[in-house]
């Protein structure tokens, strides 16, 4: 790729930490400077922010662009002034050119609205000319989000000028295509990990067992929770945005066929808040009781999450302190496997040996593809067979293929059992060498491929 991943891991590592400054500004604008520290510290310490942080996707900068929308929302609700439109209009079109599917931000500019003009009619009525200052603000926030979504995604447009403001076909049809493939409505062999995922369960457990950690991920949707409610009951309006961002992504994303943890990015930072404010106000209700088992049990609850939280973060940035597994395999390949060897591999996953230390990858040795996606059928089982018969050595180079298969059971039965007794040894293969790299603490290995695949089988 021309080294060009190095440079999207640098700018998805500057959006990462610019991410929990905002944070904690749009902890102190919504709440005070406690619950604000808390926050930022929860969402340093979450570890899906920190892979994405290693990774050239979008996810990382979308998130920033979200933070920035969202605080820029709450002045909004604040203030309601030209200015606080202006600069939602500028975060949302930012958003929007890095990730289409956070366009639902647009609701919070409606939502801060409503809630500015809700707090000053309870001042006072409102006059006329006030309800047209923001519905003109929502306006502009449009118009300019527009503007510089046109800057930023030029090749959303046909050109040639600026002025050219007409959908570019092909654009679209991207989009059609992502759309289909959200969907599930496209067949493709990334997608079949997906089938019988549970709506909304699957990407929360992921979320809360892995994405977070159980403890920070418990308290951040009980947060949630709780802040539903005193939205409700109480009226208090400081939770609103925040709150509201995390239903509509979550509902949205969790809904679709593919529910990758990543997708639901954005929303971790205002999750961590949720967090931070649910621990910080049982401290302090824990201090008005003046009850030392209270206390107690308030610091025994801060103490669990944030130490749990840092124990899984350590854990899991074991995997960066080492080797990758596929160089460890590539290395082990050319130091035990003779040159000119048929190395059989799945297409769909990584061929081993990668060029490395000056040397040339599958060059080196007699490449044999497999195609275990293939629709299982006479011809593929017979291809497979010629396959093994000439391969010298079998690499499986993640689970990527044999842990989603299983899942389509009708559709891929003889694969399904190659897979069985494969791992069985009934080909007359034999196991000679494996290589894993899973979150450690204190000599303790947490095999994580029981996760979504994303979160496992690229570092």
């Amino acid at each position: 790729y021309d080294q060009v991943h190095l440079v999207g891991r640098a700018v998805s590592v500057l959006c990462s930490v610019l991410t929990v400054g905002l944070l904690y500004v749009l902890g102190r604008r919504l709440y005070d400077p406690w619950i604000a520290l808390m926050a930022a510290l929860l969402l340093a310490l979450a570890v899906l922010p920190i892979q994405q942080a290693h990774f050239f996707t979008v996810d990382s900068m979308a998130t920033t662009a979200s933070m920035l929308a969202l605080l820029f929302a709450v002045d909004i609700s604040q203030r309601g002034r030209w200015r606080d439109f202006l600069l939602f209009g500028l975060a949302l079109g930012f958003a929007v050119a890095v990730k289409v599917s956070v366009a639902s931000l647009s609701l919070l500019a409606v939502a801060a609205t409503l809630q500015y003009a809700h707090g000053q009619r309870a001042q006072a009525p409102a006059p006329r000319p006030r309800r047209q200052h923001l519905a003109a603000g929502l306006v502009l926030a449009g118009v300019v989000s527009l503007i510089v979504f046109r800057f930023l995604s030029p090749y959303a447009f046909t050109g040639p000028g600026l002025f050219g403001i007409e959908l570019n076909p092909a654009w679209l049809a991207n989009l059609r295509e992502v759309g289909d493939l959200m969907g599930g409505w496209r067949d493709f062999p990334p997608g079949h990990q997906w089938t019988d995922r549970t709506p909304l369960w699957f990407p929360w457990k992921n979320m809360v067992l892995v994405g977070m950690g159980p403890a920070l991920g418990i308290t951040a949707w009980v947060g949630w929770a709780v802040a539903g409610v005193l939205l409700v009951r109480r009226s208090q309006q400081r939770h609103l945005l925040p709150w509201l961002w995390i239903t509509i992504l979550f509902l949205h994303q969790g809904t679709q066929w593919v529910k990758s943890l990543r997708y639901l990015l954005p929303i971790y930072p205002a999750l961590a808040l949720m967090a931070a404010f649910l621990l910080v106000e049982a401290w302090r209700r824990a201090e008005r009781s003046g009850k030392t088992l209270a206390r107690a049990g308030a610091a025994a609850m801060i103490g669990t999450v944030l130490l749990s939280t840092l124990a899984w973060a350590s854990a899991f940035t074991t995997i960066y302190r080492r080797p990758h597994s596929r160089i460890e395999a590539s290395r082990w390949i050319y130091q035990h496997v003779p040159e000119g060897s048929g190395i059989a591999h799945e297409v769909w996953d990584d061929a081993l040996p990668v060029p490395l230390d000056g040397l040339p990858g599958m060059g080196r040795y007699r490449g044999l593809p497999m195609h275990p996606y293939a629709e299982d059928s006479p011809e593929k089982l017979t291809e497979m067979l010629e396959t093994l018969d000439q391969a010298d050595y079998l690499v499986l180079s993640s689970n990527r293929l044999y842990d989603s298969i299983p899942w389509l059971p009708m559709r891929y039965p003889v694969t399904t059992r190659y897979y069985e007794a494969l791992f069985a040894g009934e080909l007359g293969f034999e196991r000679v060498a494996e290589f894993t790299s899973y979150p450690t603490l204190l000599g303790l290995s947490f095999p994580d491929q029981g996760a979504e695949e994303a979160f496992s089988v690229y570092d």
